[in-house]
């Protein structure tokens, strides 16, 4: 989901291999050089995390990366300013409130969602990890809990998020565990609709990835899985 809406080009991490986010430029279907990552944790999965596009942060937007901070594995929230082309930490593991460090034999990757409407319009993200779930106002920076998912918003099986495609809150699906749609208001959650048969069956572990098409103008917003 981390679409630059201003020019089209999708990003991506790469979860294995060298330290990069491809690019891929979607009218001109190309891919673009690639971009390093910010410093992160190296050892088991804790060099994954998740990536989202925040067009209101810099003169072009920026990039969010949460992920586990590489000297002492606790999440921490860091940017890239589109236009600059520079990292830097925006929330540190420190005192940012965005969890608790993991067990070492724990998967350490993280989720990251952004909603335009979140904040009154000001945009926010809903962030997970195994130390719970918090939302972050990107305008203020302002930190605070999400409530508690259904359950970890942790891979393989736990990153099916997305921010609410005409209202100011988030949705996930839950097909390992209930086989339903949930969604979050960004402190309750509460259970919607069951999912399509094929891939809400309780238990089923199929990797889906949900994508929001947000509303604009007299259109509806839709989630596409």
């Amino acid at each position: 989901n981390a679409v630059d809406t201003n020019t089209g080009i999708l990003y991506k991490m790469k979860f294995r291999g060298a330290d990069r986010i491809m690019r891929y430029d979607i009218d001109a279907d190309d891919f673009l050089a690639t971009i390093a990552r910010p410093s992160m944790e190296p050892t088991n999965y804790g060099h994954d995390g998740g990536l989202e596009f925040i067009p209101t942060r810099g003169a072009s937007g920026a990039l969010w990366c949460f992920h586990a901070d590489r000297n002492n594995n606790t999440p921490m929230i860091s940017e890239y300013d589109i236009a600059t082309g520079v990292w830097s930490t925006l929330l540190s593991s420190s005192g940012s409130q965005l969890g608790i460090r993991p067990p070492d034999d724990i998967v350490r990757t993280m989720a990251i969602s952004y909603n335009p409407r979140a904040f009154s319009g000001a945009g926010g993200v809903l962030v997970g990890s195994i130390g719970g779930a918090y939302k972050v106002n990107c305008a203020t920076l302002a930190i605070s809990s999400a409530g508690t998912p259904p359950r970890e918003i942790t891979p393989a099986n736990g990153l099916k998020l997305c921010g609410d495609p005409s209202g100011t809150g988030w949705y996930y699906a839950d097909n390992s565990v209930s086989g339903y749609m949930y969604y979050c208001d960004g402190s309750t959650w509460t259970q919607q609709e069951q999912l399509p048969s094929d891939i809400g069956t309780p238990g089923n572990t199929y990797p889906i990835v949900l994508c929001p098409i947000h509303a604009e103008g007299s259109n509806y917003g839709v989630i596409w899985l």
